[in-house]
C-alpha cells in the first residue's frame, strides 16, 4: 500500500468471527484492468475508452472490507480469500454464486418487494401484488415483537406455501410463452427453492431483513464515478477500496476516523531521529 498499510488480515479476522456478514458487489469504470494472458495476469490499460472491474464489500456490525477484483466470479472471490473461509450467515441479494458459501443464507427482502412490485405494475400480475403484502406484513411483524415463536413461524411458512400454490393456479391460467407468465414462473420457482433463505429472518433477530448495509458501504463508490467518471488505475481503485475500508471500521467501532487515519501514516519525526 505504499506510504500507509490499512491491516487487512485484522478486518478479515473480525468477519470470520462475526455471525452475519452482508456482502454485495458493483461495477466500476476503471482505465486499467487485468487480463489473463499464458496463465497469468497481465495489467493493461484501455485507450480512449474504460472497462468495468468489480469491487466486493464485506460488512459486519464492527467492521467492512472492500475488494477489488478483474471480473465478478468465483475467481474474485477465492482470490480474496473471505467467503471462501467465512462459515456463518451470509446475507445478500439473491446472487445465486454467494449461495455456495457461508452456512445460512439470508436473502434480502427489499430487493424481493421490489421485483414483486415491478411483476404487478409492468405485467399486472395479482398475485404478485397479494405476496408483496404478505411478505412486507412479516417485517412488521417481526419489528412489533422479540422473538418469533416456532407456532408462529409455522404459520406463516404455511401461508408463504399456500401463496405460492395460488401463484401457480394463476400461472396455469396464462398463455404459455409469453413475458408475464415466463415472469411469474420464474418468480414462483425462485420463492419456492430458496424459501429457507427468505424466511430466516424470523427465526433469528440477528439476521436482517434486508442487505442494506453492504448497499450503504457501496454507495460512495459510485457518487465517486459520477464525479469522477472513472478511475485512471487498478491500484488507484485498490488504494481508495483499502482506506474505505479503514473508515467503514473505524466509524463501526465509534472510533475517530482522523485519528485513526493518521494512525496509518509514519510519524516524520521518527522517521528522522
Amino acid at each position: 500500500m505504499g506510504r500507509y498499510n490499512v491491516d487487512v488480515d485484522a478486518i478479515k479476522q473480525d468477519i470470520f468471527e462475526a455471525d452475519v456478514l452482508h456482502v454485495d458487489e458493483t461495477s466500476i469504470k476503471s482505465s486499467q484492468t487485468y487480463v489473463e494472458e499464458d496463465g497469468k495476469q497481465v495489467l493493461k490499460t484501455k485507450k480512449r475508452t474504460t472497462t468495468n472491474i468489480c469491487v466486493r464489500t464485506h460488512s459486519t456490525q464492527t467492521g467492512g472490507l472492500m475488494t477489488v477484483n478483474p471480473q465478478k466470479n468465483d475467481k474474485g472471490i477465492e482470490r480474496d480469500g473471505i467467503l471462501t473461509v467465512f462459515d456463518g450467515i451470509l446475507a445478500h441479494d439473491h446472487d445465486k454464486k454467494f449461495y455456495k458459501y457461508g452456512k445460512l443464507h439470508a436473502t434480502c427482502g427489499a430487493h424481493l418487494l421490489r421485483n414483486l412490485k415491478g411483476r404487478y405494475e409492468s405485467f399486472k400480475i395479482e398475485w404478485a401484488n397479494v405476496f408483496r403484502k404478505f411478505y412486507s406484513g412479516l417485517n412488521d411483524y417481526k419489528k412489533s415483537m422479540e422473538v418469533c415463536s416456532l407456532e408462529k413461524f409455522a404459520e406463516f411458512r404455511q401461508r408463504y406455501e399456500e401463496l405460492l400454490e395460488v401463484g401457480k393456479v394463476e400461472l396455469a391460467k396464462m398463455k404459455p410463452r409469453r413475458l408475464d407468465s415466463d415472469e411469474l414462473r420464474k418468480m414462483l420457482k425462485r420463492l419456492d427453492d430458496y424459501k429457507d433463505s427468505y424466511l430466516l429472518f424470523l427465526l433469528d433477530l440477528a439476521v436482517p431483513y434486508t442487505n442494506n448495509q453492504a448497499e450503504r458501504d457501496l454507495r460512495l463508490l459510485k457518487t465517486k464515478q459520477k464525479v469522477s467518471g472513472c478511475f485512471r488505475t487498478y491500484a488507484g481503485c485498490v488504494a481508495f477500496a483499502r482506506l474505505k475500508s479503514h473508515i467503514l471500521t473505524a466509524k463501526r467501532r465509534h472510533k475517530g476516523v482522523l485519528d485513526s487515519i493518521a494512525e496509518l501514516f509514519p510519524d516524520p519525526l521518527q522517521a528522522l531521529a
